[in-house]
């Protein structure tokens, strides 16, 4: 299982964007609404589980990463009724677009689907976490800015704080951490919970 937050930035950086959208665009800047774009899966192990954090604030920059390599055994994926396939969180690459069946914080599987098909989340980057310790809150919370803020524009082609969309990220837990999980997966997905239908990769929107 891996823990799911919403993407939030400093109460000061974010009237900073605020005030630079207005300035530059003319558009007042979307707040983020509370539901997080998490993924969840029910665990028995307490350890696992994540919590789930509302999108409150808008992200600007981040670097691009690559994928990490110590990540757990890499599940066999199976086809799903809708035609999707079954793959774990910890698996998930930049450009997948799936569904979740539950609402929570923790993640296990998650239905990936073709971007045509109608779909609530899309993934648009993965961040290799270099400590040699799983992250406090904050630290983790810091890591996920790093890996989500630049790279949602570099992905959609507008910046997140112009965006109809908002942003989360999947993070390790304490177990899945231990068996190699170090990558913080950022994700795209409604503000309102309504489905997407094909990539936002370029989109501009």
């Amino acid at each position: 299982m891996r823990s799911v937050h919403a993407l939030a930035l400093p109460v000061a950086l974010v009237l900073a964007l605020g005030l630079s959208a207005c300035g530059s665009s003319g558009q007042i800047p979307i707040s983020e609404p509370t539901k997080s774009a998490g993924e969840t899966t029910a665990s028995t192990d307490p350890t696992s589980r994540p919590t789930e954090r509302p999108t409150t604030r808008r992200p600007t920059e981040r670097p691009t990463t690559s994928r990490p390599t110590g990540r757990p055994t890499e599940s066999t994926p199976t086809a799903t009724p809708s035609g999707g396939r079954a793959v774990h969180s910890t698996d998930l690459q930049v450009g997948d677009c799936y569904n979740k069946d539950t609402t929570g914080s923790q993640i296990g599987d998650v239905e990936v689907v073709d971007c045509n098909i109608p779909h609530q989340y899309e993934v648009y980057n993965n961040y290799e976490i270099t400590l040699s310790t799983l992250p406090d809150e904050d630290t983790m919370s810091s890591e996920a800015t790093t890996a989500c803020s630049s790279t949602f524009q570099e992905y959609v082609g507008i910046s997140y704080n112009q965006s109809q969309y908002k942003a989360s990220y999947l993070y390790p837990t304490s177990g899945s951490w231990a068996q190699g999980d170090r990558t913080i997966t950022c994700t795209i997905t409604t503000s309102d919970g309504s489905l997407i239908t094909g990539s936002l990769k370029g989109a501009a929107r």
